[in-house]
């Protein structure tokens, strides 16, 4: 932003620098190319789940490549789409669409985004930002934190001090030690990050797998979407309503609000 007076938060402006890691994973052009990919991955999933149409590897290449080759000026064409239509995630499908003309495989449009809510693709979307940032960013971060902390409570082993209970002085700690109890408080935190799993939905606008059970019947759709999340490397919320429930969100937040 070329003048961050104008800025909508903090975040934008006088802290922007400080969480410019962060950038790659949650700004908008982030969620654009993650949709992106999730509508590319499910499309490929679905065709080779149901062998409705065969995919050979030289195409599978040419669709992997529309993600891989996003930038910003793909970008910016998904945005004047969404100025026309007025729906962002419609907006990544026009814009597949077009991208499947241009290759010459339009006998790929009519699954695009077949049988799924805007949700779904949310959903992973959004799943996707969080466990990537945390596996990138987050955790890397909080590991070189502790590994200071420790660093320096070995320098202040023996630095011995005055401890205080209730106000008052109390017998004698060193510095190395105090620092300790905050690094195993980190720690403890870091293996709670480590093991919390982010959950995303793919079962259509209700919850329901609607769509897909009337069209195709004979699919398990149950175990179709929890193949489909867990390959994203996400864990399957599989009975939903429209939305992922929040609760894996919930419990990731609050780790990061306890450290």
């Amino acid at each position: 932003m070329a003048n961050q007076l104008h800025a909508l938060s903090p975040l934008d402006g006088r802290y922007q620098q400080r969480i410019a890691s962060l950038h790659q994973f949650f700004s908008e052009y982030a969620l654009i190319q993650l949709r992106i990919e999730v509508e590319v991955r499910y499309l490929l999933f679905f065709l080779e789940q149901t062998e409705l149409v065969i995919v050979t590897n030289v195409q599978r290449q040419q669709i992997l490549a529309i993600v891989n080759q996003f930038g910003e000026a793909e970008a910016e064409q998904v945005k004047a789409l969404e100025s026309q239509c007025h729906h962002d995630v419609k907006a990544i499908e026009y814009f597949l669409q077009a991208q499947c003309k241009k290759l010459k495989l339009k006998k790929l449009i009519p699954y695009l985004h077949f049988g799924l809510t805007s949700e779904d693709i949310n959903s992973c979307a959004y799943g996707l930002a969080l466990a990537r940032s945390k596996k990138t960013v987050i955790m890397p971060a909080l590991i070189v934190l502790i590994e200071r902390i420790l660093k320096q409570a070995d320098q202040s082993a023996t630095d011995v001090m005055l401890a205080r209970t209730h106000g008052q002085s109390a017998v004698p700690t060193t510095l190395g030690k105090e620092l300790i109890v905050f690094a195993t408080r980190l720690e403890n935190e870091l293996q709670a990050l480590a093991s919390t799993k982010i959950e995303a939905k793919l079962n259509g606008a209700v919850g329901n797998w609607n769509a897909l059970a009337f069209v195709l019947p004979k699919i398990d759709w149950f175990k179709f979407s929890d193949d489909f999340v867990t390959s994203l490397e996400l864990t399957p919320n599989t009975i939903s309503t429209q939305i992922v429930s929040a609760e894996s969100y919930s419990r990731f937040f609050q780790i990061l609000v306890k450290i």
